[in-house]
């Protein structure tokens, strides 16, 4: 993916971390957002398991985008991401969480009237107790450096 963030990552963007990080790489979602909170002048929520503890925080910063960080099944190579709208995970992947990630998408752009995208990463495990795979850890780095190239001002 060449860095389209620029032109998706608009006005005030809020990036929510979704996942375990005690399941392999379920944690991808709120690693990404431990990296970023560095290196980006955005909100970065971890929203760990249950995102919809989140969702207040979200609506408080009332953002034009939010950017939901989650391992998905996107049915390709682990590592392998992509950028999806509510109407694409309701045609493609599934999470890990109890609520759909569409749902909660579906909420958030009804409370805050923003554009919400999910960022799915392709998981390869979700065992208990490992860290990573080295796809994902190679992914991490790659998002986080695009998703900061695409924050940084013209």
């Amino acid at each position: 993916m060449n860095n389209s963030f620029k032109d998706i990552f608009r006005g005030r963007t809020v990036f929510v971390g979704i996942g375990n990080e005690l399941r392999s790489d379920d944690g991808i979602g709120p690693l990404v957002i431990e990296r970023l909170r560095d290196r980006i002048d955005c909100p970065c929520i971890n929203a760990g398991q249950v995102p919809e503890n989140s969702f207040g925080a979200i609506v408080k910063e009332q953002p034009d985008t939010v950017v939901i960080i989650d391992a998905v099944q996107l049915f390709m190579k682990p590592g392998a991401y992509q950028l999806l709208t509510e109407e694409d995970i309701l045609k493609t992947g599934f999470s890990t969480h109890t609520l759909s990630p569409a749902v909660f998408m579906q909420y958030l752009r009804e409370a805050v009237d923003a554009d919400v995208y999910l960022l799915g990463v392709q998981p390869r495990s979700t065992d208990l107790g490992q860290g990573l795979t080295a796809p994902l850890e190679d992914s991490l780095d790659e998002l986080v450096n695009l998703i900061a190239a695409a924050r940084e001002q013209p």
